[in-house]
């Protein structure tokens, strides 16, 4: 009788148990079922939200380096040059070392962007700078290298409507159809 007895209350204790810890047991999975969820969700916000603002800083990045290269493409243009480097004092020599000294910094200057451009348009504006460059040097060999800077600078503007000039128009525009590409 007192196994009976004992085993009626130890049959009560775990049935007690039972209704107590499977319905703890499975609020408790729900519960960290759901709390896996909700971090998964929020680690996945947070690095869409991290992504977004590096793509954001990249566009930005490439933007400055449109911009650079316009820049760049100004700075080309002969007439610019001529307000920029001539003085009246030049000779022709003088102007033309002038020229391509700055040309080739600015150049250099510049270089990194080409990492931030496509191929082709760093080609473009590597042609662009060799043209203006060829247009220099062709209109330096045709006149007296002693003579004074003026001469040059008759010669590169006269000259400069043929081809360079065409040439830095074509650079700008592939620039900007490029950053349309991003915006």
């Amino acid at each position: 009788m007192i196994k009976a007895l004992l085993l009626s209350q130890m049959t009560e204790v775990f049935k007690i148990l039972v209704l107590v810890l499977v319905p703890s047991g499975l609020v408790l999975y729900t519960a960290s079922v759901m709390l896996k969820k909700y971090f998964a969700n929020q680690l996945q916000i947070q690095q869409d939200q991290q992504s977004t603002i590096q793509r954001a800083e990249g566009v930005q990045i490439k933007l400055q380096a449109y911009e650079r290269l316009i820049l760049f493409m100004e700075r080309l243009d002969i007439t610019h040059l001529l307000l920029r480097l001539r003085t009246n004092t030049m000779t022709n020599t003088d102007l033309y070392n002038a020229l391509m000294v700055s040309i080739q910094k600015e150049f250099e200057h510049n270089q990194v962007q080409q990492l931030y451009i496509s191929d082709q348009l760093w080609a473009i504006i590597k042609t662009t700078k060799d043209n203006v460059l060829s247009l220099i040097i062709t209109q330096y060999d045709s006149i007296n290298p002693n003579g004074m800077s003026d001469e040059l600078s008759q010669a590169l503007l006269k000259n400069y409507k043929l081809g360079a000039e065409q040439s830095i128009s074509t650079a700008l525009s592939a620039i900007k159809k490029e950053t349309r590409l991003i915006l």
